[in-house]
């Protein structure tokens, strides 16, 4: 099948909803923000955000320090590249700061990377070179198609995620739940129905509850094993990874 593009009468970069945090922050602010499509010109200032906080060994996703992505420049290399080819879709989402005063320099303080999956075109994780990056792809696959999506939903394309981010400074502030309904709001502008993630995380699995995901399958964390016969997640926060879809009438 043809190649999904955004349609043309969709403004871009567009402004999809502005919000404010819950509670103060340690400066005694409640701030401002702006969820925004990601402008074509600030790929790689996603692409820097995401490398520094998703991967971090403190403050980064739970799946990611697990596996101690940030002590290798292979596999990190490679996750780049699957950022930028899935920011050209034109679906992701930043989360701005909103301050007054603060010029012409825009504070990055969310991310979300979209794409849009394939019923004919699934991924090819065989081509992958890191192991560790291989795996992931492979496991989140299997969780994420242990139902047949494509068929109980009657469509041959979805929007899938990359990774969901927020500032550490300004988490607690309700902003990734911000950003996940902003997913619904985008995808019904641009008319992509159905949308699934496999959420391999405590914080993103209530954040994906709360937003209006289903869920349709759960594989837990200690099922994953290497040949040896090893948990491949020992330690993971994360009891299960699950499934969840939403579609978007």
């Amino acid at each position: 099948m043809a190649k999904w593009t955004r349609p043309k009468a969709v403004p871009f970069p567009n402004v999809w909803r502005k919000c404010r945090g819950w509670r103060e922050t340690e400066d005694g602010k409640i701030h401002k923000f702006s969820i925004e499509d990601v402008p074509q010109d600030m790929h790689e200032d996603i692409i820097e955000f995401l490398t520094e906080f998703h991967f971090h060994p403190t403050y980064g996703s739970e799946l990611m320090k697990n596996v101690k992505m940030y002590e290798d420049p292979t596999a990190i290399k490679q996750y780049q590249e699957k950022w930028r080819k899935a920011l050209k879709d034109n679906i992701s989402l930043v989360a701005f700061l909103e301050e007054e005063g603060q010029g012409d320099k825009r504070l990055i303080v969310g991310v979300n990377v979209l794409k849009v999956d394939y019923k004919d075109h699934p991924e090819n994780f065989e081509k992958i070179e890191s192991k560790k990056v291989r795996s992931i792809g492979q496991n989140l696959a299997y969780a994420g198609f242990l139902v047949n999506v494509y068929e109980i939903y009657g469509v041959d394309k979805l929007v899938n995620a990359l990774g969901l981010c927020v500032h550490p400074k300004f988490r607690g502030q309700g902003l990734g739940l911000q950003i996940t309904k902003c997913r619904f709001e985008i995808m019904k502008a641009v008319d992509l129905k159905c949308t699934l993630t496999v959420f391999v995380g405590t914080g993103t699995q209530r954040i994906a509850l709360k937003s209006g995901f289903e869920v349709i399958a759960e594989v837990p964390s200690d099922s994953y094993k290497d040949e040896d016969g090893s948990l491949m997640y020992p330690g993971l926060e994360c009891k299960s990874w699950i499934a969840m879809v939403k579609i978007v009438e």
